[in-house]
């Protein structure tokens, strides 16, 4: 289920799935998660990359809740013990006051390129944010740039 969102951006975005201001950073998602309708038939597509592989241990007792091994056991298993982001940044911190999590492998925002006729073009970008808002708005910065490198046949 697609679901949109206000952002201050001139294009359309949809989401995949329901959009949660409270659970913003790359660890909770993986694969596409958002795509922004971009000038001249092309897509911005947002997507969650890489593999994580966390281990997640209640401090006083040291004893392992969880160990996940992709993204989709990580975020199940991790919204039973915490709410969002910010719970998420003290685990990441070592400072939440309960648990304690040992991340192995991590995520990152990418961006991929699609045109009309649904075909992926070979240009991609890693992004430097950490939450879906920051890749938005990185990606946002960056449309009519790229767009100029097509015009000028750079792809």
């Amino acid at each position: 289920m697609n679901s949109s969102v206000l952002i201050d951006i001139d294009y359309p975005i949809f989401f995949e799935g329901k959009f949660n201001h409270n659970k913003q950073h790359h660890l909770w998602y993986k694969d596409l998660v958002t795509t922004i309708n971009g000038p001249h038939g092309y897509d911005f597509q947002i997507e969650a990359m890489g593999k994580v592989n966390v281990l997640l241990y209640e401090k006083e007792t040291k004893n392992l809740l969880f160990h996940a091994k992709d993204s989709n056991t990580l975020h199940r298993e991790l919204s039973k013990h915490i709410e969002g982001d910010k719970e998420l940044y003290l685990l990441l911190a070592n400072n939440h006051p309960k648990y304690h999590m040992n991340i192995i492998n991590n995520n990152w925002w990418e961006c991929f390129l699609v045109d009309d006729e649904l075909n992926v073009l070979n240009f991609n970008w890693i992004l430097n944010a950490e939450t879906l808002l920051e890749a938005i708005n990185e990606v946002k910065v960056m449309i009519n740039d790229v767009l100029e490198v097509i015009k000028k046949g750079g792809l």
